[in-house]
């Protein structure tokens, strides 16, 4: 009966470790797509037609489109727009 009660013990320790790394996995989730909303919906507005000229004078339902994508690989359009940027600038 002891040995009962030391696994339950044991496997409720355990599922507490695993609710914790759930928390923080899901946080970590959180913050990235928080970020990435804060730098795709600029993109999306305004950043996409200095990458990409043709897409200069696109519709709100192609840009409506690319917001999913600008949000999930907002470090990459991040750097591209910055980029492209710096390139602007330049006489």
């Amino acid at each position: 009966m002891a040995d009962a009660r030391s696994t339950l013990l044991e496997g409720q320790k355990r599922g507490l470790h695993v609710v914790d790394l759930a928390r923080m996995l899901l946080l970590i989730v959180g913050l990235y797509l928080m970020c990435g909303a804060m730098v795709g919906v600029p993109f999306v507005l305004w950043g996409v037609g200095r990458i990409d000229p043709a897409a200069h004078h696109a519709p709100w339902t192609f840009r409506l489109l690319i917001l999913p994508g600008s949000v999930a690989l907002w470090p990459w359009m991040a750097m591209l727009w910055r980029r492209t940027g710096r390139r602007e600038t330049r006489p």
